[in-house]
């Protein structure tokens, strides 16, 4: 995915993205995979929104942010069912960290940052 990714195709930025994310578990190293994440936002890419948002929800390779977490999700959200489903599944519909996901349908994401 790295030369394709390099060439600039979203997918492949968030595919080379999510696989240095899964290498930097053991590194701790989150800044590179965080990097190639948003390239593809930057193209409108839809998993990647939701990648992008997920880091910062954790606080991975980027500040814990959770206001940024859900313009992430809500980006995400408004390109269709797709984000949507990835949403809810990193989500589970609460967690714990912070992001309350309030409704997922089909006008998009309604969710709110709330305090630990």
């Amino acid at each position: 995915w790295k030369a394709a990714a390099e060439r600039g195709l979203a997918e492949a930025q968030w595919l080379h993205g999510a696989a240095l994310l899964n290498d930097a578990q053991d590194q701790e190293d989150f800044t590179t995979p965080v990097t190639w994440f948003r390239r593809a936002t930057e193209q409108g890419f839809a998993d990647a929104q939701c990648d992008l948002g997920s880091c910062y929800h954790d606080g991975r390779g980027v500040p814990e942010d959770f206001a940024k977490a859900v313009l992430w999700f809500r980006k995400a959200a408004e390109q269709g069912r797709q984000a949507m489903e990835c949403i809810r599944k990193r989500s589970g519909g609460q967690h714990e960290y912070g992001v309350v996901i309030v409704g997922c349908g089909p006008a998009g994401l309604s969710a709110r940052a709330v305090s630990r």
